[in-house]
C-alpha cells in the first residue's frame, strides 16, 4: 500500500473519532439539560439539540468524512439515514395494518 493510503486512513479515523465524540456530546447534553434545567429553557433547547440529529440537514462532518472514503476507496455515507428510516417503518406499519384490515 503506498504512503498516502495511510495518511487518509489516519485521517479519516480523527474524522470519524471526532464526528461520534460529537453525537455522543449531544446526546449528553440532552439528558443533562433534561434533568438540571427548568422546563421553559430545557424544551426549546433540547428541541434545538436533537434537530442536527434526526432533522433533514447535511452534515459538515459526513462531507468530510465521504472525501476520505472515496480516497480509500471505501462506499460513501448515505446524508441523513434516519427519516428515510423513519419513513421505511411507517411503510411497514402502514402495510401491515391494511393487510390486517382486509382479513
Amino acid at each position: 500500500m503506498p504512503w498516502y493510503y495511510y495518511k487518509n486512513l489516519f485521517c479519516w479515523a480523527v474524522i470519524h473519532a471526532t464526528h461520534w465524540s460529537l453525537y455522543v456530546a449531544n446526546l449528553l447534553s440532552i439528558v443533562y439539560i433534561s434533568a438540571y434545567a427548568p422546563w421553559y429553557y430545557a424544551l426549546p433547547l433540547v428541541t434545538m439539540s436533537t434537530n442536527p440529529i434526526i432533522g433533514g440537514m447535511h452534515c459538515a462532518f459526513n462531507n468530510i468524512e465521504n472525501t476520505y472514503r472515496m480516497s480509500l476507496g471505501w462506499p460513501l455515507i448515505e446524508q441523513n439515514f434516519l427519516p428515510q428510516a423513519v419513513a421505511d417503518v411507517t411503510n411497514i406499519i402502514i402495510k401491515w395494518k391494511l393487510a390486517k384490515k382486509n382479513k
